[in-house]
């Protein structure tokens, strides 16, 4: 019962990770079933978009290991409201249920209840980051101090109060149908992406060597923050809640691209292991999104976005898992299966009716099941790690 209703940000950043990898199932899933019956390519699509945004990357980046690294990073003893973050994993574990009735009865009241959950969860945890990144920072680590991952946290907390509570609105709809359902997922797609792509460069800076220049890095992240809020803004106030596809993409190269390259020009050190092959598989979905590969410009969005956030998620899970778990991944295995997915994500950016597009999805799910198999290895007789408590959190800020 205390595990149940523990306010340990470590063990709430586990169990969001566990609850996401039953809700990246789904999504996989949805994208196995989109690929044998192009029937049901509006639904699908839009399912396995939603999950894998609003139930996968988005809780474990942000209200998981998010948090909870942010909180080691600033030295704070825990996060500001902890019982609400167990409230938000509890809203996590409970919206997967509804969300998988929701697919199998095709009931959009079901979905809205889903996703309303979710939004819930996501607005708690912009509540925890803000007011722990203002408040609960450790003597020394001032502002500019503080790591770029700290930033995107906190950030992408601001960009999603903003945004979010839209969702909520919209799911007092009392007579929802499926173009409803994809009206509030387009209205909420823009803040997402852009929270996406904070989250994304946040968990890369982990990845590699600390930067020369974090003003830089810290300063991309902000003007990526506010430029998504406010031409998100700007789009729904000229053209309404349903912005094209064309459009979108517009946005998001416009948002990401520049500022992104001003964030790589930091100053940073270069990876090694696993890590490298997942900053390397972050730079190529975001070129290859960018190129001319498909004519389609939702699937170069979900290039550019959304396999790299799938990458950031694969990373950081990889990265901290022995202090998240107090175990040891086998190494040769943890850089087979980054190799793995990372290829096999690419490969899936191909048009559909070409071999190397199967091909692609195959080891992708390969990759995902070996995941699944090399953290049920470690957890049974990997090598112990150490986990962090909450003294040595606070006596050892990251300000580097």
């Amino acid at each position: 019962m205390t595990a149940l209703l523990t306010t340990d940000p470590r063990r709430i950043a586990l169990a969001h990770t566990a609850l996401a990898l039953v809700a990246g199932a789904l999504a996989l899933a949805a994208v196995l079933i989109l690929r044998a019956t192009p029937t049901l390519a509006d639904a699908l699509s839009l399912a396995h978009g939603a999950i894998l945004t609003v139930f996968v990357t988005l809780p474990v980046l942000f209200c998981g290991l998010g948090l909870w690294r942010m909180a080691v990073m600033i030295g704070a003893p825990g996060l500001a409201y902890p019982r609400a973050a167990n409230l938000g994993a509890w809203l996590h574990g409970a919206s997967l249920p509804t969300g998988a009735a929701s697919l199998l009865l095709a009931d959009a009241r079901l979905a809205l209840a889903a996703l309303a959950l979710m939004a819930t969860c996501l607005m708690i945890g912009a509540f925890n980051a803000i007011a722990t990144f203002l408040n609960m920072r450790a003597p020394g680590v001032t502002l500019a101090k503080a790591a770029p991952l700290a930033w995107a946290t906190s950030l992408t907390g601001m960009v999603i109060l903003t945004a979010l509570p839209v969702m909520m609105a919209a799911a007092m709809d009392p007579v929802p149908s499926l173009p409803a359902l994809r009206d509030i997922v387009w209205v909420t797609g823009q803040p997402h992406l852009t929270a996406l792509c904070l989250l994304t460069l946040g968990v890369a800076s982990s990845l590699l060597p600390p930067p020369r220049r974090r003003a830089l890095a810290q300063g991309s992240l902000g003007m990526i923050a506010a430029l998504g809020l406010v031409l998100w803004l700007q789009q729904v106030l000229n053209t309404g809640p349903m912005p094209d596809a064309q459009a979108m993409f517009r946005l998001t190269i416009l948002i990401a691209a520049p500022f992104a390259l001003l964030f790589a020009g930091a100053g940073w050190g270069l990876p090694r292991g696993p890590q490298a092959v997942w900053i390397i598989g972050m730079i190529a979905a975001t070129a290859a999104g960018l190129l001319p590969l498909a004519e389609d410009m939702t699937a170069r969005l979900h290039g550019i976005l959304g396999l790299a956030s799938v990458f950031a998620t694969f990373g950081a899970t990889m990265l901290w898992f022995p202090a998240l778990t107090g175990r040891h991944l086998p190494p040769r295995m943890a850089y087979g299966q980054a190799v793995a997915m990372v290829a096999g994500g690419l490969l899936t950016l191909l048009p559909a009716a070409q071999p190397m597009a199967t091909i692609g999805m195959a080891l992708m799910t390969g990759a995902f099941m070996a995941f699944l198999g090399m953290a049920a290895w470690a957890l049974a007789f990997g090598p112990r790690a150490p986990t962090e408590t909450a003294e040595a959190r606070s006596a050892a800020p990251q300000i580097s």
